[in-house]
């Protein structure tokens, strides 16, 4: 063969050589990606499936949580049938219990010792002794009455706006735009929305009011009660005009009253001079002796991980607990 042909063949197999090179790091490349991303996916894969692992193991300690608290409610109604006050055990709560693999914890709040803004109105009507209370509740508490109204528009169906409120075509020209609810409140939260309610006055106000169900009684809405062995001094003192601060404060005892009926609130020391008995049946729409409705909180640690419920209870004379929502934001805030 003649040189030059050789060097020729010789230069063909090499760049033959170096082309397969080439395709083998190509291909190893290639490999190395694929290999690397299926490693991957699969680690992500272990990670999720841990994840919904660990949530479904918290929504079970939770779900335990809640037991306890029904068993712990039902326990505390036998012993005092039909009253509930701040000395109760489900006060307590419970703390840093050690199970398995977490720490749980599991605490209840009373909805009761605050104004449900829901009772404003009921069977589409304004409900006038609701109003009431709740305008001198914001009297007492040096608030401005408008506020009633303003909150009165959000909630009412009708597009018709009170003094000093608004609707629909004040709410859409802001931004962003928005429409008034035309129902009730579904969580606290939303009072930030209402027009003319700044954060200073939320933050004030959500120390008294919350937002719980109306309840239904033979197809009619009626209002949920306040608690009068929880209330704050203030709250108490919204009941009627002839409260003093002083009679409100001797009232709460520190936290620590314990009416057993309604009639023994009225016929406390001082307060017949007011002249309460004529009012019972008013009195009978605002408050009671009992809790309707709790708030059960379960916080679970697992692994460095905080996982919380919120679950809204609606206790029943009787001990009887139905759990009527669960939420991931709590039910009843606190300046």
């Amino acid at each position: 063969m003649p040189k030059r042909a050789r060097k020729n063949q010789y230069s063909g197999e090499k760049k033959q050589r170096g082309i397969a090179l080439l395709m083998s790091l190509v291909i190893v490349s290639v490999a190395a990606v694929i290999g690397t991303d299926m490693w991957f996916q699969n680690q992500l894969s272990i990670v999720r499936t841990n994840n919904i692992q660990q949530s479904l193991q918290a929504q079970h300690y939770a779900r335990g949580l809640m037991l306890w608290a029904k068993d712990l409610l039902y326990q505390e109604e036998q012993q005092q049938p039909g009253v509930d006050t701040n000395n109760d055990a489900w006060h307590n709560g419970l703390d840093g219990i050690v199970v398995e693999n977490a720490v749980i914890s599991g605490h209840l709040r009373d909805l009761s010792s605050c104004f449900n803004l829901n009772n404003l109105i009921l069977n589409g009507t304004v409900a006038q002794q609701q109003l009431a209370y709740f305008e001198r509740l914001l009297k007492s508490l040096e608030m401005d009455e408008a506020i009633a109204s303003k909150i009165l528009d959000w909630i009412d169906a009708d597009q018709v706006p009170r003094p000093l409120g608004a609707e629909d075509f004040l709410y859409l020209s802001k931004t962003p735009p928005h429409t008034t609810s035309g129902g009730p409140f579904q969580h606290i939260s939303q009072l930030q929305l209402v027009n003319g309610i700044s954060t200073d006055i939320y933050q004030r106000l959500v120390q008294y009011v919350c937002v719980v169900p109306v309840q239904q009684l033979n197809a009619q809405e009626v209002a949920s009660r306040m608690n009068v062995n929880t209330l704050p001094p203030v709250m108490i003192k919204a009941l009627h005009p002839g409260i003093s601060r002083q009679l409100a404060v001797a009232v709460h005892q520190e936290g620590t009253a314990s009416f057993r009926s309604l009639d023994e609130f009225i016929d406390y020391p001082s307060m017949r001079r007011i002249g309460l008995r004529a009012l019972a049946p008013y009195l009978s729409e605002l408050i009671a002796v009992n809790s309707g409705y709790l708030q059960a909180e379960a916080v679970i640690n697992m692994e460095g991980r905080i996982y919380r419920y919120f679950i809204l209870l609606n206790k029943t004379v009787g001990g009887l607990v139905q759990v009527m929502q669960w939420s991931a934001v709590p039910f009843l805030e606190t300046s």
